[in-house]
């Protein structure tokens, strides 16, 4: 923080395996903008070698203010922190290749954070190729956020794809959520991509895979949703279900939530569809409760939504767009 310009730390730890830190005091604020890269490790190979460990605080375990935009962290793992990494307005973060919540050891043991991943503000955030699994509330906040990429994740199992790690285990979070909280609103978030390995896995979640629900008065804007494996395992076809829906705009107009327009989920091009399948109520659940305000020029199209229904023989729907009407 003291140093001018923008700082780097490597790590290169004798002995190979998991190096965990613990600390002896709560970390700082960064107040400047840093590259924490700890693929630096000698026998660093997909997988963190340097762990972060939070036990005995109540703190967040990264924590960037404002004027620590252009900030990097790479190849960490962050455990039992109020929030593994957490951004205030005024950032912009690359945040790649990381584990949140989840033991690098076995790439399957929680090691819960409250929060995943906490982006309260800032703008062209991007979230890569990280297992954010095992916490206690949502995987990945997005509050009031202009601009962010999501891709390439697993939000929810564990490190091979093949088994439940869900957030929200103690029942108060999705994989990921939008909530913005100010006007500023959230816009301009893509979560997935039509590339190749642009798409995420969220499944197993103990709510729905993806929740969006703004404060009363505040927007969420501009959204696309394409690529994503949603309630499968990583191959596609075994399930994984998120408990509640696969994807949730929920109700505008019932005095706590505020509209959500121009959401995106798949589209008509090549790889744009998701795959929303085996999760617990509907597949896409969009929520319509009072003329105004109202959730407005939502698009599903080009997605393989099946098998989502509850496991109490309760029959949901594949596309559920509230009261108006039973629609599919």
């Amino acid at each position: 923080n003291a140093a001018a310009g923008h700082d780097t730390i490597q790590f290169e730890i004798s002995g190979n395996g998991v190096h965990t830190l613990l600390l002896s005091s709560s970390p700082p604020l960064i107040t400047g903008p840093v590259t924490i890269d700890a693929t630096t490790e000698d026998d660093y190979a997909g997988v963190p070698r340097v762990e972060l460990n939070g036990t005995g605080f109540s703190t967040n375990g990264l924590w960037f203010t404002v004027d620590s935009g252009g900030s990097i962290v790479r190849g960490m793992a962050l455990t039992f922190w109020q929030s593994g990494i957490e951004a205030q307005s005024g950032t912009t973060l690359v945040l790649q290749n990381n584990y949140i919540g989840i033991n690098p050891g076995d790439g399957s043991t929680a090691r819960a954070n409250f929060t995943g991943i906490a982006l309260l503000g800032g703008s062209n955030h991007a979230v890569n190729g990280n297992l954010i699994s095992g916490n206690t509330t949502a995987g990945l906040r997005l509050q009031d956020v202009t601009g962010a990429t999501v891709r390439g994740n697993r939000i929810g199992t564990n490190a091979d794809g093949t088994a439940a790690r869900g957030n929200g285990s103690g029942g108060l979070g999705s994989g990921i959520e939008i909530a913005p909280t100010t006007a500023v609103g959230a816009s301009g978030i893509v979560i997935g991509g039509s590339g190749a390995g642009q798409g995420n896995l969220i499944s197993g979640n103990t709510r729905s895979g993806i929740d969006i629900g703004p404060s009363v008065g505040r927007t969420v804007d501009d959204t696309t949703i394409e690529g994503n494996l949603i309630g499968t395992d990583a191959i596609g076809g075994a399930a994984i279900p998120n408990a509640w829906h696969g994807v949730h705009i929920r109700g505008a107009g019932n005095g706590s939530i505020g509209p959500t327009m121009d959401t995106a989920i798949g589209g008509t091009g090549a790889g744009e569809g998701n795959t929303i399948a085996f999760n617990g109520r509907d597949g896409v659940a969009i929520d319509t409760n009072s003329p105004d305000p109202e959730n407005l020029r939502n698009s599903i199209r080009g997605n393989s939504i099946h098998s989502n229904d509850t496991p109490l023989g309760v029959h949901d729907l594949g596309i559920d767009l509230g009261p108006t009407a039973v629609t599919a």
